[in-house]
């Protein structure tokens, strides 16, 4: 009886609830596409409070902290401070300011002195050093402005090597010995300085300055920031809030005075300002976070902190890539990552938004509607306004049931799962839930799939329930009585039936088909995971998203191929899966998603780092709308983007050295260099110099997805891929000339023909000298000579029978003589090549030969190694299937010609055809490289 009352209680709920239902709306955020993280770099701690920031010529990060300098490449931070006890060190750890100037030359300014830093030797030229400097700048003709505390402007002499003190002309010299905190040059060539109380504008040619006092001042508000928007707006940021320039009135206007809805940040420290790539403004105030002002707006908004460190900001950094840098008060970075295309729907600071940022389930209705169920409850988006409407109830009736696992819709009813009210549905224009009220124990529904009958298919954890098309609830039919994790309707009116390990085709009426099982004795069959979601594709294969990765299966050929990390994905617990055209295929991880090129096999890599809301997806959280966008629901809010928007351009980063050290006798010895490592052609070790290592960085800050290869040419024959390490050693190296190459992953997992190179040389101890290498070389040709006669009369019979050819000196010239024939008849006539599991030691046991031999007369005879060898046959006979299969795809033309993985055959037809199968089939063939 209580079960019965506690069930009905919710249904009367469910049924009442459009009748206390409070909608809580409100727009979209307007940073669609902005997503701050932080920097986790435990080092930052040792530089305390970043001050300033820099990015140089090279693409490095310069870090000025409260307890030092360091420059950072997203792996490591190398760090400087002043050592009393080391000449060229910095004058000062207290760092104030930093400045690339127009000669690429790096400024530092500190409590003591400015100082230059020359990168060949690693050291710092001193300026000053019993002043504290304020700040260093650089104007448009490249004379550089210094600002000392409570000395005045200085301007440096280049001729001289010095700072001289700048006087201004006329009445202005009374401003001479003030303190200036900032500088600026504006768009008419004059030069702002920031005072106690207000700003100096002066005339760069005639030294005539203009003081400019703020209104209401006090005895203290320093103007630290001054800045320039791309409107010519010029802006102030002080002590005690910000401030605009009116160039009617010519005053400093109090912008919380001027700007009423802007009364926050009055009072406020501006420590920063600066305008990203999209031309929004923003500041940084220590303690009160970050502000930021679109274009068109008219106010500055509060940030909300999420994904910052903390709201202590004090510095700011429009990079290249246009990713905004910020820097933390007492330590820390952030970083703002910049993705227009990407829009997220998240959960706001003070519960606006969306009612919870755990992403369950979404549908689309036929009104336009994006219907998305959350921890928090159920939400509705409006697709065209971006109109959040939170369903809640009104304030003192009991809340909905919740979370919101499974949704669907058809043309006239959405449809609700939740735990642990179970089914309900309501008018898609009002909302009205009502209650599901047959026989069968609906709570907590895996999924709800409404058909082309508009019948729906409730997935349950005992079974599968199919519901009759109708206005009124009617009575289900169960079907079946395991677990029904998904389904999918494909074109022939059938269905498919996902469970844990089982796949089950299904008729009209929900009886069995055909069904395909696990088995631990087919590893090439069905994977033993449970089969989240599913997917009929343009050719009418399916694929299956699973635990143990994406699996495509050939209902035609009876075949599954599974895709896995080793083949591209971020991670092999795949959610869902979605079709964007017949070209590209979307998969939803535990790590981000993946984007497929059916064409390449190549898959696209996307995390929060490129702009996504969250890194891990659920099932039953992605979608393709009605107008080609695709939403994807993560453990950390919505994102929805159109795909077409998507660049298709592969592009792949520079690679930059950052260290170059000699291992010696267990020491690591940072090696001097005639230039900046990052521009260095070529390093020379003298002798007993053999062992070195080098790291690298690609610069694009994300150390957790960018993948190298590298190889030391004169040692190595080939690439080693070594995923996302930065580092490389060699040791014991004999004399000679080597050339080192490195080069990174575009994002979406392609290799460059070229990278960065370094030539190597390893120098040779005196008796290795080359006149003494001569006199040796002919005492040994002289004594030599007649042990060389007599092994070419023993070398002659067995040349004689291998058509000339010189044999392995470790295998025996009968050995090869019978061997040469079997390997060859093994690939030739018994197309051995053609077995996907085909290895050195299966080869060699069909053909009767040892494989220590077998592996012998390849590298003596072929020049190749075994899986080499073995490549060569399988590219061969897919070419051939290429040019003479045109029905056939190129996934099947893979398995037809020995490979088994998408990215084996990639990666190795186009190392030797220089091209990918598609080009190749298409008739674009060129030169292999």
């Amino acid at each position: 009886m209580r079960v019965i009352l506690v069930r009905f209680g919710i249904h009367l709920l469910l049924l009442f609830w459009p009748l206390f239902c409070c909608a809580q709306s409100m727009q979209g955020n307007s940073l669609a596409g902005l997503l701050f993280s932080p920097v986790n770099q435990p080092a930052l701690a040792g530089i305390g409070g970043v001050a300033a920031i820099l990015e140089d010529s090279e693409g490095f990060l310069w870090l000025g902290g409260e307890s030092g300098l360091a420059r950072f490449d997203g792996y490591q931070l190398k760090e400087y401070r002043h050592d009393a006890e080391r000449a060229g060190s910095l004058s000062n750890h207290f760092i104030t300011g930093l400045l690339l100037d127009a000669q690429k030359q790096l400024w530092v300014a500190t409590g003591k002195g400015l100082n230059r830093y020359n990168p060949v030797t690693q050291t710092f030229t001193h300026f000053n050093t019993q002043s504290s400097i304020n700040f260093i700048y650089q104007d448009s003709n490249s004379t550089l402005w210094a600002g000392f505390v409570g000395g005045g402007l200085y301007r440096y002499v280049s001729a001289e090597q010095r700072f001289e003190r700048f006087n201004f002309a006329g009445g202005a010299n009374e401003y001479s010995n003030d303190s200036f905190f900032t500088a600026f040059e504006d768009s008419n060539g004059d030069l702002w300085l920031g005072g106690q109380q207000g700003a100096l504008r002066v005339n760069r040619n005639s030294a005539v300055a203009r003081y400019y006092s703020r209104v209401n001042k006090s005895a203290s508000q320093p103007i630290k920031v001054i800045y320039q928007d791309s409107s010519g707006v010029l802006w102030f940021g002080s002590t005690a809030g910000l401030l605009r320039f009116d160039p009617t009135s010519k005053t400093l206007e109090n912008y919380s005075t001027a700007a009423k809805p802007a009364q926050a940040l009055a009072q406020v420290a501006i420590s920063a300002i600066t305008e990203d790539a999209d031309g929004r403004l923003w500041l940084a105030s220590d303690g009160a976070g970050l502000f930021y002002k679109d274009v068109k707006a008219e106010y500055f908004s509060a940030y909300a902190p999420a994904g910052l460190v903390n709201r202590h900001t004090r510095a700011l950094l429009k990079s290249r890539a246009g990713d905004l840098w910020v820097g933390h008060y007492p330590a820390g970075l952030s970083r703002l990552h910049r993705s227009s295309i990407f829009q997220h729907y998240v959960q706001g600071p003070d519960g606006e938004g969306l009612s919870n940022h755990d992403i369950l389930s979404v549908a689309e209705d036929t009104l336009g509607q994006l219907w998305v169920g959350t921890e928090g409850g159920l939400n509705r988006i409006n697709i065209n306004t971006d109109v959040i409407t939170q369903l809640n109830t009104a304030p003192g009736v009991a809340p909905l049931p919740k979370p919101v696992i499974a949704l669907a819709s058809n043309a006239s009813h959405v449809f609700m799962g939740t735990w642990p009210a179970g089914l309900s549905r309501a008018p898609v224009q009002e909302a009205a839930f009502s209650p599901y009220t047959g026989e069968h124990n609906m709570a907590a529904p895996a999924f709800i799939f409404i058909d082309s009958k508009l019948r729906t298919w409730v997935g349950l954890q005992a079974g599968l329930v199919l519901l009759a098309a109708g206005e009124k609830w009617p009575l289900g039919r169960k079907l079946s009585a395991k677990a029904a994790l998904s389904i999918v309707e494909t074109r022939d009116g059938n269905f498919w039936l996902g469970e844990y390990g089982r796949l089950m085709q299904l008729n009209a009426n929900g009886e069995l088909i055909k069904s395909y099982h696990f088995s631990p004795d087919n590893p090439a069959g069905l994977p033993d995971a449970a089969i989240l979601a599913m997917l009929e594709d343009a050719e009418q294969n399916l694929w299956l998203a699973t635990r143990a990765g994406a699996v495509l299966f050939n209902p035609a050929a009876q075949t599954f191929t599974r895709y896995s990390q080793a083949d591209g994905l971020p991670s092999d617990s795949v959610n869902c899966v979605v079709e964007e055209d017949a070209q590209w295929l979307w998969f939803a991880t535990e790590a981000g998603l993946a984007r497929l090129n059916r064409d390449t096999g190549v898959f696209n890599l996307f995390t929060r780092k490129d702009g996504l809301a969250g890194n891990r997806y659920k099932s039953k959280t992605c979608l393709r709308l009605s107008n080609g966008e695709l939403v994807f629901g993560s453990t950390q809010g919505l994102t929805r983007f159109n795909p077409k928007r998507l660049s298709s351009e592969q592009t792949f980063p520079a690679v930059t050295l950052t260290s170059f050290e000699v291992l010696s006798q267990g020491r690591h010895l940072n090696w001097p260099l005639q230039q900046p490592l990052a521009q260095a052609q070529s390093v020379t070790l003298p002798y007993p110099h053999s062992a070195f290592a080098l790291t690298f960085s690609a610069l694009n800050f994300a150390p957790q997805e960018q993948q190298y290869a590298y190889y030391l040419k004169g040692l190595e024959q080939d690439w080693t891929f070594v995923g996302t390490s930065n580092r490389a050693t060699y040791t014991n190296l004999p004399p000679g000339q080597y050339v080192f190459r490195v080069q990174a992953a575009s994002a979406q997992g392609a290799w460059a023909d070229d990278g960065r190179e370094l030539v190597i040389i390893i120098g040779a101890p005196w008796w290795g000298a080359g006149w003494l290498r001569g006199v040796l070389l002919v005492l040994l040709c002289v004594l030599g000579y007649g042990a060389w006669r007599v092994r070419k009369s023993v070398q002659k019979a067995p040349e004689q029978l291998l058509g000339g050819q010189s044999e392995a000196p470790a295998l025996d010239p009968k050995k090869v003589a019978q061997a040469l024939p079997k390997i060859m008849a093994g690939m030739e006539q018994d197309q051995l090549f053609l077995d996907h599991s085909l290895s050195l030691k299966s080869f060699a046991q069909h053909i009767g030969v040892n494989a220590r031999d077998v592996s012998k007369v390849l590298n003596s005879h072929m020049h190749c190694t075994f899986l080499e060898f073995l490549s060569r046959y399988r590219v061969a006979e897919a070419k051939r299937l290429l040019l003479a299969d045109s029905n056939n795809s190129v996934t099947d033309i893979m398995l037809k010609s020995g490979f088994n993985t998408k990215s084996a055959f990639y990666r190795v037809f186009k190392a030797e055809c220089g091209i990918t199968p598609s080009e190749y089939r298409a008739g674009a063939a060129k030169p292999p490289r």
